[in-house]
């Protein structure tokens, strides 16, 4: 199994320790597998923040002094001046 993926491997430029195997049988890899999709979770969550903090960043420096929000009945931002 290691000579026929290192073939793979090669064959396809990729990086060491890929392609990746699991075993469903004697559950050989799965840890390393559940770690590796942990990881790619936490690093979207982390770019879904960072994305996020930087657009309410961006809706506080677009409201003037005389201006304030008020929401429609579906849960929008309406911007109307102060009465």
């Amino acid at each position: 199994l290691n000579m026929a993926l290192e073939e793979v491997r090669v064959g396809l430029g990729l990086p060491e320790g890929q392609p990746f195997h699991i075993s469903s049988m004697t559950g050989e890899g799965v840890k390393q597998l559940w770690g590796i999709i942990m990881d790619a979770c936490e690093d979207k969550v982390e770019e879904l923040k960072e994305e996020l903090e930087g657009k309410r960043n961006d809706d506080e420096q677009n409201l003037n002094d005389d201006e304030y929000i008020v929401l429609d009945d579906e849960g929008n931002w309406i911007e109307e001046e102060e009465p």
